[in-house]
């Protein structure tokens, strides 16, 4: 018998042809029964047991591994469809297991005589010869942990000596029933992330009248699955095997019955709408509460560790107190989504306005894929009898308050709880917070008592607050309470409202905004809190007016007038309506502005403004308009907004699509051709006309040809490089299409290509693209010019420098100067350290035309500098010195590597005509070569003295030796040195040395 589990993907306990390892491996398993009186199972790691309820009977399959399944078969609670699979389970072990399990989940056994068992059923077969038997091993596995283990023998088949031809007998698979057992508690626990396993091995012995012989393990005989026993009707394989799937013939599944708790630990919540799941449970709702308080969110949490495959149907139903449904839903595929290692669903109700008061049951059923229902257990909701809310009449959060001013604050007091005169309620309000004692604070019932009649019904107290000169020191907030009595003098309830307070000038500036006729889309706000751009031009048609609607909104706390005075123009005609009664606001002839109508606080007047752009064709296409909307109670308090207009003489174009769409017709290059060579616009030209029926001819300019892109004398954002970008202009085919005919109403989609061949500054660049009318007087053409705009993304610096004036010789001492420049190729303004370097006792220096070493080069343009050289005294004749010249990138925002940083080298040769001057130089400041020869030549010198002196020949006196003997006795004085005596060798004593 051999048995193992997985860990991972490898087998504790594997044996293949190893039968003296399995022997002790079961001895193991068998002892470790014994170990331990204190634990139900025998362990490879600590299995902590929970006691759960609620358990349900489940039947798993043994099923087909999908890819990737760590063991030889999946245990899952589908019943299986595919077709059948059989392993050898001889000589080792075929394990099946669940997928992770999603969460911790209790499995229970049945009581079994003091123990607990699991049935576990399996379709076997064994073959061998005659006498033949198989020991099955079936255990029960817990993440690594042996739950229970059983075995049992059984004789192997035998085939006749026709079975394998067809005839005789056949071994076919057969159902056999395992109960592994266990003692201690009924429950165990799988953990999150581990499996259920079932593992099955079957020992063969295969040797007449029984023997311990040992089985081929499967796949070690030659990729045979076991081994041929001669006699017993012919050859006999001794093998064992287990199937799973659909057995064939129908016969059945191998299968584990099991109880099984999956939904330990799920809850259903009731929340309001936009709760997360770690806020409370609203408990207590009301009968007659406003449309969004009567929200009820219902939030699930379904933990089931085999996951989503096992949930069939989730409902939810809520009962009143008589028993009555009185809301069900089933949760469809689509609201039941995997969070994790949970299932989550949400669902929204709204109960009806004046539901019956009471108690309220919360069920959610959840039923499995095999038909098992689970109910979640909730406590339930309360529709209570009695309540009230409290709210501001205009549904603000917000209260003004003003100097010496009275600020009425509207409330309404409603009961939110059951219908009927049995429920009516007595309400008394309060002001909580503590003004000082020159406030003046009162509701409008000096008792402050209101009363309700019932569930539904609605009281309008009006709080009055009046505020004094001096606002230092009031509140920010003002809470406000309504306590609730019931007919008893009970209370019953009580609410508060919270408002903000914020302090107000008497008059203040007003809020002007600006719409189009249609009223979509703000084109100006005074406030600027929007950041609208107001250069963004608003089309109106040459000749008509053009309708926009102006609204004033008056901040102030008191009622307030305002005049609108026209600051910009651009030679247009304007007028103002009063949109409410249709009538003209005519220019007041005192003060030449127009006046609105008195507007009480926190009121907006909407007026009908008309614009009509100048009929002269000199005058510019675009302009701004630019109103000043002041307070008439008080002057100083004033607001501004101001708008772009484009004349238009009944052709449109707009972009309907660019290459990186943030917004049309405002393209960044860098995103564009990120990912494509060319800058493209989709463009829709419209013919705005709205008379006649004639189709127009249009062409469309070349935007290299336009003057308004490429006169830099004429046009200031022209460029003349602009001309040499590359435009291609087509159709939706892509032919080309240098014209479109459009009558009244009509509209073309044309696509505009553009190539940037030539270099410019970074930063934005607009062109425009002309729809012209095709007639032979330009002049009075009718035209539209679409800007496109074009952001030019910064390029690195790319420095260089250039040497201007030649380099001169120079002497020790002198001064020089050489010109030189620093030119900026990139397209982004730099600013430049200019620096020179040089060793020893030279010097140099740089300085620019504007006397700085730290210059701006402006994006391809050039800046001349002067580099001063002073030779060193030291400088020798023939001296060439290397002069370091640098131009580095600064930058506040970032700091560049050196590769960026421009160098040149000068160099610098010492020339000197004096002779004279070069010797006495080379003397007295001998360069290192200079010294070197010296010392060689006194080197020689000493040579050739010295073999002179050793080649002279001395002529030998030879002195008696009697005299020599006599002398010795004598002392004479020697002679006296005369002039006539010379030390110098005779002519011929002197001997010439040839040197070379």
């Amino acid at each position: 018998m051999v048995y193992g589990v997985t860990v991972g993907e490898c087998m504790l306990g594997q044996s293949r042809g190893n039968h003296s390892v399995a022997i002790f491996l079961v001895a193991i398993m068998l002892a470790s029964l014994f170990v331990g009186a204190a634990s139900p199972h025998s362990e490879l790691n600590e299995l902590p047991t929970k006691s759960h309820s609620n358990g349900v009977e489940y039947t798993l399959y043994l099923a087909s591994a999908p890819g990737g399944h760590p063991t030889d078969g999946r245990i899952t609670t589908e019943r299986p469809d595919g077709s059948q699979e059989e392993e050898s389970a001889s000589g080792t072990n075929v394990e099946f297991s669940t997928d992770q399990l999603l969460t911790d989940m209790v499995f229970s056994g049945d009581s079994d005589n003091g123990q607990w068992k699991v049935d576990i059923k399996l379709w076997l077969k064994a073959t061998g010869q005659d006498g033949s038997t198989v020991d099955w091993t079936v255990s029960l596995v817990a993440g690594t942990s042996i739950i229970a283990t059983e075995e049992k023998q059984y004789q192997a088949c035998t085939p006749s000596a026709g079975g394998l031809t067809g005839g005789g007998t056949t071994c076919e698979f057969g159902e056999k029933l395992f109960e592994p057992s266990w003692t201690g508690n009924s429950d165990f626990t799988v953990d999150q992330g581990e499996r259920l396993k079932v593992v099955v091995s079957a020992d063969m012995d295969c040797t007449s009248g029984g023997g311990d012989t040992p089985d081929t393990p499967n796949g070690t005989d030659d990729g045979t699955s076991g081994r041929q026993w001669p006699g017993g009707g012919g050859n006999t394989e001794c093998d064992a095997w287990v199937a799973w799937d659909e057995i064939d013939n129908g016969a059945g599944f191998s299968e584990i019955e099991i109880d099984v708790q999956p939904l330990a630990g799920s809850q259903v919540k009731v929340q309001r709408p936009g709760a997360v799941w770690t806020d409370p449970e609203v408990e207590t709702w009301y009968p007659n509460d406003d449309a969004d308080m009567r929200i009820m969110q219902f939030n699930l949490e379904l933990l089931n560790g085999f996951g989503r495959e096992d949930i069939d149907t989730v409902s939810l139903t809520v009962i009143d107190k008589d028993g009555q449904i009185a809301k069900s839903h089933t949760f469809d595929e689509n609201e039941i989504d995997e969070d994790g290692n949970s299932q989550r669903a949400q669902y929204n109700w709204t109960y009806p306005g004046g539901i019956e008061s009471g108690e309220y049951e919360v069920d959610v059923e959840v039923r499995n894929t095999q038909g098992e229902t689970f109910l979640l257990d909730h406590d339930g909701v309360t529709m209570s009898d009695f309540g009230i809310s409290l709210t501001h009449g205009s549904d603000r959060v917000v209260e003004y308050i003003a100097p010496s001013s009275t600020t009425p604050v509207n409330l309404d007091l409603r009961h939110v709880g059951a219908s009927g005169s049995g429920y009516n309620l007595t309400c008394e309000m309060a002001v909580l917070t503590n003004f000082g004692s020159n406030w003046i604070i009162e509701f409008d019932k000096a008792d402050r008592i209101y009363p309700l009649s019932g569930g539904g019904n609605t009281a309008h107290p009006t709080l009055l607050l009046t505020a004094p000169d001096d606002l230092s020191g009031s509140p920010d907030v003002i809470e406000i309470r309504a306590v609730a009595y019931d007919s008893q003098t009970v209370m019953v309830h009580q609410t508060t409202l919270q408002l903000d307070l914020e302090k107000l000038d008497t008059y203040a500036p007003p809020m002007v905004s600006l719409w189009p006729e249609e009223h979509d889309n703000q084109y100006a706000n005074s406030t600027g809190a929007l950041n609208i751009d107001e250069s963004i031009p608003r089309y109106v048609e040459d000749g008509v007016y053009t309708t926009f609607y102006l609204e004033i909104f008056n901040t102030g706390f008191d009622t307030d007038q305002f005049r609108i005075d026209v600051k910009q123009d651009s030679n247009a005609n304007l007028r103002f309506w009063d949109n409410d009664t249709g009538q003209r606001i005519e220019e007041n002839e005192g003060d030449g502005t127009f006046h609105t109508s008195s507007l009480d606080r926190h009121t907006t007047q909407t007026i009908r403004l008309q614009v009509k752009p100048s009929t002269s064709r000199d005058d510019a296409d675009t302009g701004m308009i630019e109103l000043e909307t002041i307070s008439i109670g008080n002057s100083t308090q004033k607001a501004t907004i101001a708008f772009t207009i484009q004349r238009t003489f009944g052709i449109q174009a707009e972009v309907v699509y660019d290459c990186d769409s943030t917004p049309f017709g405002h393209v960044e290059a860098d995103i564009c051709l990120n990912s494509a060579d060319k800058i493209s616009f989709d463009i829709d030209i419209t013919n705005t006309m709205g008379e006649g029926s004639t189709a127009t001819d249009w062409l469309i300019v070349n935007p290299k040809d336009l003057d308004r892109n490429i006169d830099e004398d004429l046009y200031s954002d022209a460029n003349a490089n602009y001309s040499q970008w590359v435009y291609e202009i087509t159709d939706t085919n892509e032919d080309p299409s240098p014209r479109v005919q459009l009558a009244p109403g009509d509209s073309q989609l044309i696509n505009l290509d553009i190539t940037l061949t030539a270099q410019v500054p970074e930063g934005n660049h607009t062109i425009y693209l002309r729809i012209r009318e095709d007639i032979s007087d330009s002049s009075l053409a009718r035209y539209f010019d679409l800007p496109l705009t074009i952001l030019i993304g910064k390029d690195k610096p790319q420095l260089s420098i250039r040497q201007q004036s030649a380099t001169p010789t120079m002497v020790p001492g002198e001064i020089t100067e050489i010109q030189m420049k620093v030119k900026n190729d990139g397209n982004t303004d730099v600013m430049v350290l200019l620096d020179v370097d040089v060793s020893g006792d030279w010097d140099a220096d740089v300085i620019s035309q504007n006397g700085a070493q730290v210059v701006t080069v402006n994006a391809f343009s050039e800046v001349s500098f002067t580099v001063t050289i002073t030779a060193g005294d030291s400088a020798l004749n023939g001296d060439n010195k290397q002069i370091f010249v640098t131009a580095k990138p600064l930058s506040e925002e970032e700091s560049f590597p050196e590769q960026y940083t421009a160098e040149q080298t000068l160099n610098i040769r010492i020339k000197m005509d004096d002779k004279f001057e070069v010797i006495v130089k080379e003397l007295t400041d001998p360069r290192p070569a200079t010294i070197a020869i010296g010392l060689g030549m006194v080197i020689l010198l000493v040579a050739a003295i010295s073999g002179r002196r050793n080649r002279v020949e001395y002529v030998d006196v030879w002195v008696d030796e009697d005299d020599e003997e006599s002398d010795e006795g004598e002392f004479e004085m020697p002679d006296l040195v005369t002039a006539e005596d010379d030390d110098a060798y005779d002519e011929d004593d002197i001997e010439l040395v040839d040197l070379d």
